[in-house]
């Protein structure tokens, strides 16, 4: 872990009451493996080399503010600059930039500005400290800047610096200016001139405020570095490869490979549609790093081995991409409809252009607000998010209906993925007639019953109930039974004339008996 200790020259609280500190002091809290017997320690990273690599001058240096820039991904390697002459080949500035707050090295007037210092926490003692920013041929000093990307695993360190740090030119001939803002890369002890970037030398002040963020933001506003650091992913107005773009134009993407040394500009029209992309007045932009639940993802616009770039223009690189189509009237890039880019170099996959191919992903068609003809929303809803270390798979929002499951204008993230994603939902067939009856539901079934699965004593046995007997017939039922088969004998089997004395005999047989006395 990386703190700052801000200057305090009253002296602090506690323990450290009456113990001024007249400097940001940066410090590095170093876990021992000894437990109790061992405990952590902070150990203090802004300060003069041992004797040998800090003697004469250095060692009287006056103190200045150290200012913590990056820190490699298993915390062993941090950058940090400082005015501060720290080790014999470094400078002092003369001048004081003691006030806290923000990275001051762009705001030093006098010579020699910032030094650069690597501190790596597993060398051996006397061997921890390195000053980045050594050599200056100017005899301006280093004046640097600040730090654009460190790779995650500390070996590529990007900065800028006014100073002119190597003689060596670049891939296109050109060589650092001096006092300009030269991008350098530190490597395994060597430094290298990659280009000049505009910075705040004229032309739009907005423009220009936009780009010295990539390196004054201690390198979380911009640029993207792969995590071996062979590639550089930034953005600049600057003409740097001289493929027609114009001085203080609009922004565009650019990679660098350390392995090969050459610059390339990604966001160029493919077989150079669109006057290759220099019509255009839109910005092209890049996923800055982001932290979410892990670590800091250092390049979310590029596959890890570089092979694969993802940006975003309003300008049409490509057929059917939107072209410089504004979301309202005001005059504003912000006001633009963005477009999805990939570019790919020379080798990979099918492409076979010198100048790498550009593929569109998605286009800056906008469905909640109309199609590319919005009055009335300030930004548009296709964002670049990022990409996986693969390359494979690209995320970015829309709230245009992609795909058959997207069936709202909501905003929505998407995923473009190498072999496609997942199929559409199929349309119903047409159907006439009887074609149309569907197939009835088969019988309901039933889980089974909960007595089915109880554990226990088991039903109890019913009580067996005979029935009553029933109640003799008394004589009077009897005769009245027997009475009433007779008479429908007789109706059955006699005609009206003889029924009368057919029913004569049964009814004086089987009639009331009549009571005695009568």
């Amino acid at each position: 872990m990386y703190f700052t200790a801000e200057a305090c020259p009253q002296g602090g609280a506690g323990g450290n009451k009456g113990k001024p500190v007249p400097v940001n002091e940066v410090f590095a809290r170093v876990d021992a493996e000894g437990g109790e017997a061992s405990p952590a320690e902070s150990a203090l990273i802004s300060a003069r080399g041992s004797a040998g690599v800090c003697g004469g001058d250095c060692t009287t240096s006056a103190t200045r503010n150290g200012y913590l820039d990056a820190v490699s991904e298993d915390g062993s390697i941090s950058a940090f600059t400082s005015t501060q002459q720290l080790l014999n080949t470094a400078s002092q500035d003369p001048r004081r930039t003691d006030n806290a707050g923000g990275s001051k090295c762009a705001e030093t007037t006098g010579p020699n500005g910032c030094n650069l210092y690597l501190y790596d926490l597993d060398a051996p003692e006397g061997q921890k400290l390195v000053d980045v920013s050594a050599g200056d041929k100017s005899g301006l000093g280093p004046e640097v800047q600040g730090v654009m990307a460190l790779s995650g695993d500390g070996t590529h360190l990007y900065f800028v610096a006014k100073g002119v740090l190597t003689e060596t030119a670049n891939s296109q001939g050109q060589k650092p200016v001096e006092g300009g803002d030269n991008l350098y890369l530190y490597t395994a002890g060597h430094v290298t001139f990659i280009a000049t970037l505009p910075g705040f030398a004229g032309g739009n002040a907005q423009e220009e405020q936009s780009e010295v963020e990539q390196w004054q933001a201690r390198g979380i506003e911009g640029a993207n570095v792969s995590g071996s650091g062979q590639f550089l992913l930034f953005a600049s107005h600057g003409p740097l490869t001289g493929e027609g773009e114009p001085d203080d134009g609009p922004a565009q993407v650019f990679r660098y490979d350390a392995a090969t040394g050459v610059l390339a500009r990604v966001s160029i029209g493919m077989d150079g549609f669109d006057d290759d992309g220099n019509a255009g007045v839109g910005e092209a932009h890049i996923a800055p790093p982001r932290r979410g639940f892990g670590p800091l993802s250092r390049d979310p616009s590029m596959s890890d081995d570089g092979a694969r770039v993802f940006f975003e223009s309003p300008v049409g690189l490509t057929p059917r991409a939107l072209n410089d189509v504004r979301m309202n009237s005001r005059p504003s890039a912000e006001n633009l409809a963005e477009n999805i880019y990939e570019w790919e170099p020379d080798g990979i996959e099918a492409c076979t252009r010198p100048a790498g191919c550009v593929y569109l992903i998605s286009d800056g068609r906008d469905a909640k607000e109309g199609i590319g003809t919005v009055t009335a929303a300030t930004k548009s809803s296709v964002e670049l998010v990022g990409t996986d270390p693969s390359g494979n798979n690209v995320f970015f929002t829309t709230t245009d209906p992609l795909v058959g499951q997207d069936t709202d204008t909501e905003l929505d993230y998407y995923d473009a993925r190498v072999d496609g994603g997942f199929p559409a939902p199929k349309e119903p067939k047409p159907c006439k007639g009887e074609e149309c009856r569907t197939e009835p539901p088969g019988p309901p079934v039933f889980a089974a019953p909960l007595s089915s699965v109880f554990t226990g004593p088991g039903n109890l046995t019913p009580e067996v109930v005979k029935p009553p007997a029933p109640k003799p017939e008394t004589a009077a039922q009897i005769r009245a039974k027997h009475l009433k088969a007779a008479l429908k004998t007789c109706k059955k089997d006699h005609k009206k004339s003889k029924r009368a004395a057919c029913e004569k005999q049964p009814r004086k047989r089987y009639g009331p008996a009549k009571k005695k006395g009568t």
